[in-house]
């Protein structure tokens, strides 16, 4: 696992070659295994801001590697509780991953700063994400699907 924090140089501080995103307290779920997750996803991520362009095809294919393992067990989450809103959830995952995919056909073509700026936007797109859809999803697993506060349709979905 990458560790989601800036790069250091030898002096202790962080770098300036590579843009590095912080973890975010917000982005803290209470639920160990998807903060874990979320923590990977970032360092990914922070991976592929750092990477030179000769790595970044690898680093690329490595975030997809990490992201649909992510998606895939927020999936089985979301079928064992009957998560109310998994359609739109899910649909939000499947719609990154085509974006993700697009993309790395272009870094294969040598598009190395398009890498660059997908990491970029994941980053809102992730903050947003995290703080709604697997915050709902977080509390659903915490709480139980019956638990007051639990979604119980998928209204008031974006999708």
């Amino acid at each position: 696992m990458r560790s989601c924090s800036g790069m250091r140089d030898n002096s202790g501080m962080t770098s300036t070659a590579a843009k590095q995103i912080p973890w975010q307290e917000a982005w803290t779920l209470n639920h160990p295994k998807m903060d874990e997750t979320h923590h990977e996803f970032i360092a990914e991520i922070n991976h592929m801001l750092a990477v030179p362009d000769d790595e970044m095809l690898a680093a690329v294919d490595q975030f997809i590697e990490h992201t649909v393992t992510h998606f895939e067990q927020e999936r089985e989450w979301m079928e064992s509780t009957n998560f109310p809103p998994k359609g739109c959830h899910i649909g939000e995952h499947d719609r990154v991953l085509a974006i993700v995919q697009q993309v790395r056909q272009m870094v294969a073509g040598s598009d190395f700063a398009i890498g660059r700026r997908l990491a970029e936007e994941l980053v809102p797109w992730f903050n947003q994400h995290a703080q709604t859809m697997d915050a709902a999803l977080a509390y659903v697993l915490i709480e139980g699907p019956d638990a007051e506060g639990a979604p119980k349709s998928h209204d008031g979905c974006a999708c």
